[in-house]
């Protein structure tokens, strides 16, 4: 049987406040068609699926109709909650995305329903896919754990180790095995600008990956970590990665999905697949003569640009001049020289936080100044800090 394997997609996501719908529906198209062609049995969505718990509409409208192409072209799912879904809300829709073939679980249980029995185009093979949807700590961790240092990560780890050996207890040598989970195993690499809270990817709630292997298990299918990597057991384990470069951490990273051949009785075969739909990010860095001829080579990348300012500049307003020379710069920095202070801004507007927050805007952005709907919701902010500050 084939798996195609990917997770964190993360839709919804803005970069600096742009959205990045076109991008999520290019993506997503190339999967359907990389899952088309490989003629794959089962898409595996290995969590976060989202990016926030209540997603915009526009996000739900993208997920849905890419399920609903799915089924179309007669290719079944797993797809498992992550940290950044709602479990509730996917829960919520299970029952009408398994009339799409479209199996969602959203939290781990022991009532039965944590594993997924799928078979192949011609039913001559059965897959038992096992689920591991996110465990938050304090479902694994009880109150005594936390009133002693350092007892509730060993008893996080230890609450997922016995989790993913009672998910499995429906593999067995005559079926193919997968399990899916959205967690941190130990071993792990955990880049620079992952998209995860540093609580949830640290060492202390990671569960070392053996304890995930069963007797008959094919393959570890993970999600959590954005940066596509294999993690050694006795077993095929891999971590798929983000679909799209979500944040200037992620610049340089090829995304991928994973191709999973396996049979009964005998080891799978893992193959990547790049991703080349998306934007790439990009960081620049220089003086402004420096940045100006870089201009011309950065394409319609996204960029963070990073600014050193030279003692005696001529340059009045450099974020403004760098978004005239680079459309697509979301983040600019400037280094003052040493020994120079910004102006201050604040004692300049005379305390108005209006003005103030108007003239960073001009300085990081555009000349123009923030658009209205961002001053209305600024001016929202001041009468609710001004309310509840009395």
């Amino acid at each position: 049987m084939r798996f195609l394997h990917t997770s964190d997609w993360h839709i919804g996501k803005t970069l600096r406040g742009r959205t990045r719908h076109e991008e999520e529906r290019a993506v997503l198209a190339e999967v359907l068609d990389i899952a088309r062609s490989e003629q794959i049995d089962c898409l595996l969505v290995a969590g976060d699926i989202y990016d926030k718990p209540t997603p915009p509409s526009e996000a739900e409208r993208i997920v849905y109709d890419f399920f609903r192409r799915l089924n179309d072209s007669e290719i079944p799912a797993v797809v498992i909650a992550g940290n950044h879904d709602d479990s509730r809300r996917l829960i919520a829709v299970s029952r009408v995305l398994e009339l799409a073939n479209i199996h969602v679980r959203g939290e781990a249980t022991r009532d039965g329903q944590n594993f997924v029995r799928l078979r192949d185009r011609d039913g001559s093979n059965e897959a038992v896919i096992a689920t591991l949807p996110w465990v938050p700590e304090r479902k694994a961790v009880d109150w005594e754990s936390y009133r002693e240092k350092g007892r509730r990560f060993d008893d996080y780890a230890s609450g997922l180790r016995e989790a993913a050996q009672f998910v499995c207890r429906g593999f067995s040598e005559r079926t193919v095995n997968l399990f899916v989970g959205h967690l941190m195993v130990e071993g792990a690499v955990v880049g620079p600008g992952g998209g995860e809270r540093q609580l949830h990817i640290s060492e202390v709630y990671a569960v070392p990956a053996e304890s995930l292997v069963h007797e008959y298990a094919h393959y570890l299918a993970l999600g959590h970590l954005h940066g596509s990597q294999e993690v050694k057991t006795l077993v095929p384990c891999r971590y798929s990665g983000s679909l799209l470069q979500l944040d200037f951490g992620e610049r340089g990273q090829q995304k991928v999905v994973q191709i999973v051949d396996a049979s009964p009785g005998r080891p799978a075969s893992v193959e990547a697949i790049p991703i080349t739909s998306g934007r790439s990010l990009r960081e620049v860095r220089g003086n402004m003569r420096e940045i100006e001829a870089q201009a011309s080579e950065v394409g319609d990348d996204y960029l963070k640009v990073i600014v050193s300012l030279e003692p005696n500049s001529e340059w009045n307003r450099p974020a403004v001049q760098v978004k005239e020379w680079m459309p697509n710069a979301v983040d600019i920095r400037i280094d003052l020289p040493a020994g120079l202070q910004a102006p201050d801004i604040g004692e300049q507007m005379k305390g108005n936080p209006l003005d103030l927050f108007a003239e960073y805007y001009k300085l990081t952005h555009d000349a123009a100044g923030p658009p209205e709907e961002i001053r209305a919701l600024f001016r929202k902010l001041l009468e609710e800090f001004a309310n509840e500050t009395g």
